[in-house]
């Protein structure tokens, strides 16, 4: 009697262990259907049904990482797509997956290993990369190559701030300097050599080269000629220099060096201050011809 409640106790405490550890098996779970599939969170295999289409295959993995559920969906014309649930709060977009159709085990994408700053040039098998900047961060690689074409290696960084660049190895000799990509929010912020900016349509990083630039203005600054413009009497000027470093209503070096300055609203004060120099100037003209009145004066009583 006490051999068969053991053996009931031991068959049981297995049932419970295999319950328990139920989402550790890959298995197939069942049907899902195109608006329930968020719900194939089970590590496992599904089906998915699109009505009027074709039933697919899912493939269904969690970890306990940040990646959370992951999903991989074929489909019947072989074609591969994923996503996943990060942190298990919300699913990202499809992801399209392309491949030439012969797949083996030379053309597969896998995870290569670490480098370095110093070795990143020997990166050259297929597949994804870590790249450890000292002190900054680790940047993600993407690096594939065709035999045969004068491209060469092709790789594609990733770094912290969401910047994206690439190069390759021209005729397997050479690389190329790295380029810039151009990136986009979803605001339509637009980066060229770094992530957009929340506060700018358009955000570059490094030398911007144009044959013309044109920027448009609401005001300019012939108010400066206005009969009702107080010109500052140049006493006042001066002691404002004095004092502050720089012209009245000229942004400081300090102001300039943490906010940058705006091509437009400077040139129209730099224009301001051109158009109140010439008032001065006039001024002076018309102190000089009344002082030179007054000597023509003393020269002829003098004679």
């Amino acid at each position: 009697m006490k051999k068969i409640f053991s053996t009931l106790m031991l068959l049981t405490g297995l049932h419970f262990v295999s319950v328990a550890q139920d989402n550790d098996y890959m298995k197939f779970r069942g049907g899902l259907t195109e608006t329930t599939m968020d719900d194939g969170i089970q590590n496992g295999f599904y089906t998915v049904n699109y009505p009027g289409k074709h039933v697919l295959s899912m493939l269904t993995f969690t970890t306990s990482s940040s990646v959370g559920t992951f999903q991989m969906e074929t489909s019947y014309w072989g074609q591969l797509r994923f996503r996943n649930r990060r942190d298990n709060i919300a699913w990202s977009d499809w992801n399209t997956i392309w491949h030439s159709g012969n797949l083996n085990l030379a053309n597969i994408m896998q995870y290569r290993g670490g480098v370095t700053e110093t070795t990143i040039d020997a990166a050259i098998d297929n597949g994804f990369y870590s790249v450890m900047y000292p002190g900054k961060h680790i940047a993600s690689l993407f690096c594939f190559a065709t035999p045969g074409t004068s491209t060469g290696p092709f790789q594609l960084e990733a770094n912290f701030m969401g910047e994206l660049r690439y190069r390759n190895k021209i005729d397997n000799r050479t690389w190329t300097n790295w380029n810039a990509i151009v990136t986009k929010d979803a605001n339509g912020n637009v980066g060229i050599g770094t992530a957009p900016k929340s506060n700018y349509r358009l955000a570059v990083e490094g030398v911007l080269a144009a044959r013309r630039i044109k920027v448009t203005q609401e005001s300019w600054a012939d108010f400066v000629f206005s009969p009702q413009y107080k010109l500052p009497p140049l006493q006042e000027v001066e002691q404002y220099i004095r004092q502050h470093q720089h012209l009245p209503e000229i942004p400081s070096a300090k102001e300039v060096e943490a906010s940058g300055i705006d091509l437009g609203e400077m040139n129209k004060k730099l224009l301001q201050k051109v158009e109140e120099l010439t008032l001065y100037i006039l001024e002076l003209k018309k102190e000089n011809i009344k002082q030179q009145e007054q000597l023509d004066v003393l020269n002829k009583r003098i004679r």
